[in-house]
């Protein structure tokens, strides 16, 4: 079935919503069977993580973050990725998603901007409700 017509949501600054927590992000990497040396060296950065604001030159005062990923870090495209996943895979089970061929492109996610995309106003209603009321996700 081709549609007649393209259905879109977009919703930047994703991350902003759906933060990083690390104990979700360190049960995921283990579900992956990732080396547990490694998600210890993750866990031990992560706990330790503290930020400071330059305004003007001048720097801020530390304070202490519980959620997210290092921005500009290697490593924190990749461990979104891996956190995101999840809500992939269920927008993909929902139903109403967006095919081409066998593969699923309703969900189109880079950095923190994730597209949503139906071949229906319904379709693509359902998907944000689907994400609001199931996942806790909001757009």
């Amino acid at each position: 079935m081709s549609p007649d017509c393209l259905q879109s949501c977009y919703r930047q600054d994703a991350a902003k919503r759906q933060t990083v927590k690390l104990h979700g992000l360190l049960v995921k990497l283990i579900k992956r069977q990732v080396p547990l040396a490694f998600i210890r060296i993750l866990a031990s950065w992560y706990c330790s993580l503290h930020c400071s604001v330059i305004w003007n030159s001048v720097v801020g005062v530390p304070f202490e973050t519980k959620c997210g990923v290092r921005q500009g870090g290697i490593l924190s495209p990749l461990l979104f990725a891996v956190y995101m996943d999840d809500l992939i895979d269920d927008l993909r089970k929902c139903g109403y998603g967006l095919y081409i061929g066998s593969i699923f492109t309703g969900a189109l996610l880079y950095a923190d901007d994730i597209v949503l995309l139906a071949c229906s106003c319904f379709g693509l209603h359902k998907r944000v409700y689907h994400l609001w009321h199931t996942v806790g996700y909001q757009f």
